[in-house]
């Protein structure tokens, strides 16, 4: 199992995380909500990302690396 917290702000994020997203492909879009995912393999930050019709989530682990990306 593992924790779920909705509603983190970008100052609640670790900037690894941050530079990470701002270093990704999704770099221009805006930032429409942030969690945080705990769980036994680690700690992952989803990024809820939007630009105009276009919606992406993109999550993150403490490290900065990309673990999944969806686009909806």
């Amino acid at each position: 199992m593992g924790f779920y917290r909705m509603g983190y702000t970008k100052d609640q994020v670790p900037a690894i995380a941050m530079n990470a997203l701002q270093a990704s492909e999704n770099k221009n879009y805006k930032i429409d909500d942030i969690d945080l995912i705990e769980k036994p393999e680690g700690t992952f930050y989803v990024f809820d990302l939007e630009q105009g019709d276009n919606d992406v989530e993109v999550t993150f682990d403490s490290e900065g690396n990309i673990k999944s990306t969806q686009k909806d």
